[in-house]
């Protein structure tokens, strides 16, 4: 659903030079540490076996921000370690 928002909005502002990615993520956070089951049944199904720190997750939004991206729009990035 928001795959096809982002590309959509991608398209109707690439003529201004404004990028429009999306990056749905999951990290650790204080309320999976309250609901473990949840968050085991999270994990189940990332290779890594965890889920991403904050940090790691920060990282890929600071490249879509920087110019390095500058090139990328209507891109939906996934800052997992999944398929």
């Amino acid at each position: 659903m928001f795959h096809g928002l982002t590309r959509a909005a991608a398209q109707d502002y690439a003529a201004e030079n404004i990028r429009i990615t999306t990056a749905p993520r999951r990290h650790r956070h204080p309320m999976l540490d309250t609901n473990r089951g949840h968050g085991d049944q999270m994990t189940a199904f990332i290779p890594l076996r965890r889920l991403g720190l904050p940090a790691e997750v920060a990282r890929d939004h600071l490249f879509m921000l920087s110019d390095a991206a500058s090139y990328m729009t209507g891109a939906r990035v996934r800052s997992m370690a999944a398929f």
